[in-house]
């Protein structure tokens, strides 16, 4: 590996840190998770938060917004063909967080599927550029994966080793460059 940094801005348990540090990833904030049910749920202060939801209405206005730092899609039925929610995203250049431990957790055919629809998004998000990072949701220490791992999960999903590499560190780096500025 090189000198590049990586990190996982959402381990689902941040007790993992310790665990990240041993596999190569550097200190990042833990995000403030919130599923969204209600619009009046949609955090209004610029701190680093991560959204997500089974409403897409509810994550297109949080794009709007501009107060939702990471917005996870996976959640959201469809998510991986909503224009609104992908062009949201790009007005408002919000940054999109793709989770490995779903990929990780389904068997088969889900799993097949799982690919395909995070495979198609991706493509969507690289040809409108749409930001996005890759984090670990890491639930257990069997969830995280090292930087080298989630590099290769990242190209099995169709991304070139420089995207999910960007994906993993510089777009990382300006993540939390922006959140210090809001703060």
């Amino acid at each position: 590996m090189n000198s590049m940094k990586y990190y996982d801005l959402n381990p689902a348990n941040h007790v993992l840190r310790g665990t990240e540090a041993r596999l190569g990833y550097s200190p990042a904030p833990n995000a403030r998770s919130t599923v969204l049910r209600a619009s009046r749920e949609i955090p209004t202060q610029h701190e680093f938060n991560v959204v997500s939801s089974t409403n897409a209405a509810l994550l297109v206005e949080a794009c709007k917004r501009g107060t939702a730092t990471l917005v996870m899609p996976l959640d959201s039925p469809e998510y991986w063909k909503n224009d609104a929610l992908l062009m949201a995203a790009v007005d408002k250049n919000r940054v999109f967080e793709i989770p490995l431990r779903p990929l990780l957790h389904s068997k088969y055919a889900r799993r097949a599927k799982l690919m395909g629809q995070l495979k198609f998004f991706l493509r969507r998000c690289v040809k409108q550029h749409a930001r996005f990072v890759i984090t670990s949701r890491a639930e257990s220490e069997y969830d995280v994966k090292s930087p080298r791992e989630a590099i290769a999960l990242g190209q099995l999903l169709g991304l070139t080793k420089q995207q999910a590499q960007h994906a993993l560190s510089k777009e990382c780096e300006r993540l939390l460059e922006e959140v210090g500025e809001r703060a």
